[in-house]
């Protein structure tokens, strides 16, 4: 479970690891649930990437040989 951090940390549960505040860190769910519980942590979830629509090509236009 991913879970972003609130506040520097640095403890038994990250088995002594450093991570700062707003750093996003992988754990097994039983430690990524007591990090949340204890405030030091919230679950992050990806934010859902934006699509953008594809625009259409622009027409062609035919031009005839002759001079001005």
């Amino acid at each position: 479970m991913r879970v972003q951090f609130l506040v520097d940390y640095r403890g038994k549960l990250t088995r002594e690891n450093y991570y700062v505040t707003g750093q996003v860190a992988e754990f097994e769910p039983a430690i990524a649930q007591a990090l949340i519980g204890e405030g030091r942590a919230v679950a992050f979830a990806e934010p859902e990437p934006e699509i953008t629509p594809a625009l259409p090509k622009p027409a062609r236009r035919k031009v005839s040989g002759g001079t001005l």
